[in-house]
């Protein structure tokens, strides 16, 4: 599947998800949000995926959420499907289960309120 502000790419057991928006710092946008849970589903229907690598483009991982975009009004149904989207990125990142651990490293210290330790 193409995405905009994402590059998906699989080579043999491994999936790296890279987001794509280095002009914003890759801050989450909602196309972002909606791409990146659409990327996690199509990897998870992927039987041969052991290892998926979350990084960004640009030099930067993650501004965090693009707070450009969180100025914009809202309609409630606008603001429901930001909420309902968020949630299930959530869930899709930190819900993940693997038959056996894989380990893990990170280039640099993960901050905010669902940081995990990543363990070498």
């Amino acid at each position: 599947m193409g995405y905009e502000t994402l590059i998906v790419d699989q080579a043999g057991e491994v999936a790296t998800v890279t987001l794509n928006r280095p002009e914003a710092r890759n801050a989450l946008d909602f196309a972002m949000r909606r791409e990146l849970l659409a990327a996690l589903d199509e990897i998870e229907g992927n039987p041969t995926t052991r290892v998926v690598v979350l990084t960004g483009a640009g030099g930067h991982f993650c501004a965090g959420g693009d707070v450009k975009t969180m100025r914009r009004r809202h309609t409630a149904a606008e603001a429901r499907a930001v909420r309902q989207a968020t949630a299930e990125v959530q869930g899709g990142v930190t819900g993940a289960t693997a038959s056996e651990p894989e380990p893990g490293s990170a280039q640099s210290p993960a901050a905010g309120p669902r940081a995990c330790a990543a363990r070498a």
